[in-house]
């Protein structure tokens, strides 16, 4: 802003620029914070920041942007749009009653927004702006063991609920094949490993999607629930290998780890790749984030739940969207990275990490022959296997 123009000038995603005298800060408060993440486990007085950032932004953010929303869409009778909104917002907190978690707030809003206009689009707006957050809970929570499969790996999975037991009932597929059926009552978690599709070629994607009906008690509706993700066949065999680090990761600290890349002629493209190993008995509490030499920083890991003790994968700038705004970049320089933790209670260590280039993918041998840039799965030519077919002739005339 124009420093001769303060005060003169509306600021749409600005509540005022100081925080009050209750506040651990006196800064801007803000309806754009999108570093922002809630945190279940965590208490959120007013004016206290947790987890480096300030609740009341927490949740005034996607309200806030999930309104902007509203008025471009709705924005002929705009009057009206922030009257309806309102009046989401105030049947969302009614009846909400003491102890309630940001979360059930978030539901409530939601299915206040269903409820009261179903034809119009309030409730997808609000949803979208929650999940940026991590504010709606889902009911069920899948985890695999790898995004990126490596040569001989089974697709591992993990269901877990999130809060109350359910009957369950259907199934999993792997690139639009069943493999798996569910029918039980999920009280914690259930886990599964299956074979690697054989018809899949090598460093290309799939989809693995599970679709569920759940009942949280006998008499209770039930209620239809999917995921969706894309895995990964192989893994990308790097040019320079993972650091070895094995570096303590304090509860309610910082840590910063960095790598040299030397190669001038080489910029992002699909052939880049970070890898990532760390042990950490709550990952939630953790943000980290990938500086380059330019000064770029992207998120890798923000504060991301899981039913495991840490996280341990890659990253490639063709498959992930995490690293999509580094493509373009020179690769060469010293790369940072930032393990930020600012919840007490936990500590882990980073393992391994490195960034690397890398020509192809390692796959299993079973699958078909890799597309063109990459990949070490494959099948045989048919010269070979008529050369094998007539050697075995030969004997077989020999023996005789």
């Amino acid at each position: 802003m124009d420093a001769s123009r303060r005060g003169q000038e509306f600021e749409l995603d600005t509540v005022f620029n100081w925080d009050g005298v209750f506040g651990t800060r006196k800064t801007t408060r803000s309806l754009w914070n999108q570093r922002a993440r809630y945190l279940e486990s965590s208490e959120y007085p007013a004016h206290v920041s947790v987890g480096g950032e300030l609740g009341d932004e927490l949740w005034s953010t996607p309200l806030f942007q999930a309104l902007k929303a509203s008025v471009e869409r709705y924005g002929d009778d705009a009057d009206n749009v922030f009257r309806e909104f309102d009046a989401i917002v105030l049947e969302g907190m009614y009846g909400i009653g003491r102890g309630v978690k940001m979360h059930d707030l978030a539901e409530s809003t939601v299915f206040a927004a269903n409820t009261l206009f179903p034809n119009k689009d309030y409730a997808q707006f609000l949803t979208d702006s929650f999940n940026k957050h991590n504010l709606l809970k889902a009911p069920l929570r899948v985890r695999y063991d790898a995004r990126y499969i490596a040569q001989g790996q089974d697709v591992g999975v993990s269901l877990s609920q999130t809060g109350r037991e359910a009957s369950i009932k259907g199934q999993w597929q792997l690139n639009n094949a069943s493999v798996f059926d569910f029918d039980e009552m999920l009280s914690d978690s259930t886990s599964m490993k299956v074979a690697l599709p054989g018809d899949l070629t090598c460093s290309t994607q799939f989809d693995s999607s599970i679709s569920l009906d759940y009942q949280f008690a006998e008499g209770l509706k039930t209620h239809q629930w999917s995921e969706k993700v894309m895995l990964v066949n192989g893994t990308p065999e790097l040019d320079i290998q993972p650091q070895s680090v094995n570096s303590a990761l304090p509860e309610q600290g910082d840590r910063l780890f960095s790598q040299t890349l030397s190669d001038k002629s080489l910029t992002i493209d699909d052939s880049f790749a970070v890898y990532l190993n760390i042990e950490h008995d709550s990952l939630q509490d953790l943000q980290v984030t990938l500086v380059s030499p330019q000064g770029k920083s992207v998120v890798l890991l923000g504060h991301q739940s899981s039913n495991t003790n840490g996280f341990k994968g890659y990253f490639t700038a063709q498959y992930d969207e995490e690293l999509q705004a580094l493509v373009g970049q020179q690769s060469w320089g010293t790369w940072r990275l930032e393990v930020s933790d600012r919840v007490s209670g936990n500590s882990g260590v980073l393992k391994e990490w490195g960034v690397s280039h890398f020509a192809q993918y390692q796959c299993s041998a079973d699958t078909t022959k890799e597309s063109s840039g990459g990949g070490s799965g494959g099948s045989s030519s048919p010269w070979t296997l008529l050369g094998l077919f007539l050697l075995s002739m030969v004997r077989v005339i020999r023996s005789r």
